[in-house]
């Protein structure tokens, strides 16, 4: 229970880092209102993946150490080795529709130029979630907070 709370908060202090750097760009003439669609789609994405680990039930005992934002990569292969099949299927899943998205984005752009890339996912393999997803991913979160 400590745990979830612990994420709920993560994730709010987050959302709420996200909101005030958009608040004070607003009277930037250069900024747009609001969350721009890249941080929204980081946000839904980083909660879709939040909610798949949590029902995992060996993602409790790996959770400190990976709130240490220097893990290693042996870190991150360990608690994908230990997950459940129909949790590392989830994650799958959400990463394929995540890249998904963002080609879908690329087809649909006019001139020529294409939408930025996302910093948070490797869309070199967009069907398989790995550790280097998870080390974007956990970098990205770190970064807003």
């Amino acid at each position: 229970m400590r745990g979830n709370i612990m994420n709920i908060i993560l994730l709010s202090l987050c959302v709420i880092s996200i909101e005030r750097t958009s608040a004070n760009n607003v009277n930037d003439k250069n900024s747009q209102k609001g969350l721009d669609t890249c941080t929204i789609n980081f946000v839904v994405y980083a909660g879709k993946v939040q909610s798949a680990l949590n029902k995992d039930p060996k993602y409790d005992g790996m959770k400190e150490k990976l709130r240490d934002p220097t893990a290693t990569d042996g870190v991150l292969l360990q608690l994908l080795a230990v997950m459940s099949n129909s949790t590392r299927t989830k994650l799958n899943k959400i990463k394929s529709e995540e890249a998904q998205r963002y080609l879908e984005e690329c087809s649909n752009q006019k001139g020529g130029t294409e939408p930025p890339k996302p910093d948070y996912i490797d869309i070199n393999d967009p069907e398989k979630f790995n550790a280097i997803d998870l080390n974007l991913l956990i970098s990205k979160v770190f970064s807003f907070c």
